[in-house]
C-alpha cells in the first residue's frame, strides 16, 4: 500500500522534506538515520533545496600533489564534482547550472535499457533549476533519491505539506529553512523514524538487534505483541536523556530583522 496518494503541490504550500544520511543499496535492510529536515516553499526551485543539503562527503579533500597527505594545496571534492540529481516520481531532475555537469539520468537510463529484465522506465528528464517544488507530484512518506559526487546516494522523503500559517516564519527569503540538522549523529526511532531515540534495546524479541526505539514505539511493540519489556538484567536496555525540541521563535526572528 502506498504511504499516501499522489497529490499536486501549490506555490503557497509549506513542505517538510527529510534528508537521510548516505547509504549503499547493497547493504540490505540496515537502518539509515536521517540528518536534516527542511521547510520548503512550493514556489522555490529544486536547486534551492539542493544547495542547502549538507553532506560530509562534500568536504573530502582532493589534491594533485604526489603526497596525498599534503592537503595544503587540496580542494573539497564538491568544488570539482558539481553534478547532482533528484529522482522523484520516475523523473530525473538534474542540476545543469554548470554546463560541464554529468547527466546522471542519461547514465541510469542507459543502464535500464541494457538490463531489460529489470523492467525499469520509461523515465522523464527535467532540469532542476527550472523546476519548482510545486511542479512535483509527491507521496508523503514515499522514498525518493538524491545523488551527488557520482555515487553518494541519500534517501529523501516529504513528511508533511500544508498551507502557510501565521506561526510560520513569514520572510520567504529565509527559506529553505533548516528546522533540524543532525550534527551529533543523532539516531531516530528504528520503527517510525519520526521521534528521537529514547531507548537503545538489545532484545531477541525485536525484529533486529540492537534497535533504537522511541517511547511510543517501545510501549506499542510490547503491548501489541503481549510481550514483557526487557529488564536491565537480561538485555542492554538504556534510557537515553530527553532532547530539547527545535523551536522557531517568529517574534525573535522579526526583531532581528528590524
Amino acid at each position: 500500500m502506498d504511504p499516501s496518494p499522489v497529490f499536486k503541490l501549490l506555490d503557497n504550500h509549506v513542505v517538510i522534506a527529510r534528508v537521510f544520511r548516505p547509504f549503499e543499496s547493497n547493504l540490505g535492510s540496515n537502518i539509515v538515520p536521517h540528518m536534516q529536515d527542511f521547510m520548503l516553499l512550493g514556489s522555490q526551485n529544486l536547486v534551492d533545496f539542493r544547495d542547502q543539503i549538507i553532506c560530509l562527503n562534500d568536504e573530502v579533500m582532493v589534491t594533485d600533489d604526489s603526497n596525498p597527505r599534503n592537503l595544503s594545496t587540496g580542494r573539497p571534492i564538491k568544488d570539482l564534482l558539481n553534478a547532482s540529481m533528484f529522482f522523484i516520481g520516475n523523473t530525473f531532475y538534474s542540476d545543469f547550472r554548470d554546463y560541464t555537469n554529468i547527466d546522471y539520468g542519461d547514465l541510469i537510463e542507459k543502464w535500464a535499457k541494457d538490463n531489460p529484465e529489470k523492467n525499469l522506465g520509461p523515465f522523464e528528464k527535467k532540469k532542476m533549476e527550472y523546476t519548482t517544488i510545486a511542479d512535483l507530484e509527491i507521496r508523503l512518506g514515499y522514498p525518493y533519491v538524491f545523488v551527488h559526487l557520482g555515487s553518494c546516494e541519500h534517501l529523501i522523503t516529504f513528511v508533511d505539506a500544508r498551507l502557510m500559517v501565521p506561526d510560520d516564519l513569514q520572510n520567504v527569503d529565509e527559506y529553505p529553512l533548516a528546522v533540524e540538522t543532525d550534527t551529533n549523529l543523532l539516531m531516530y526511532c528504528g520503527v517510525c523514524d519520526v521521534h528521537d531515540t529514547s531507548y537503545y534495546v538489545d532484545d531477541e524479541q525485536l525484529p533486529s538487534k540492537p534497535m533504537n526505539l522511541c517511547e511510543q514505539c517501545l510501549k506499542t511493540f510490547y503491548k501489541k505483541n503481549d510481550l514483557l519489556p526487557p529488564s536491565t538484567d537480561d538485555v542492554f536496555y538504556k534510557r537515553l536523556p530527553p532532547k530539547k525540541p527545535f523551536e522557531v521563535n517568529v517574534l525573535e526572528d522579526m526583531e532581528d530583522q528590524e
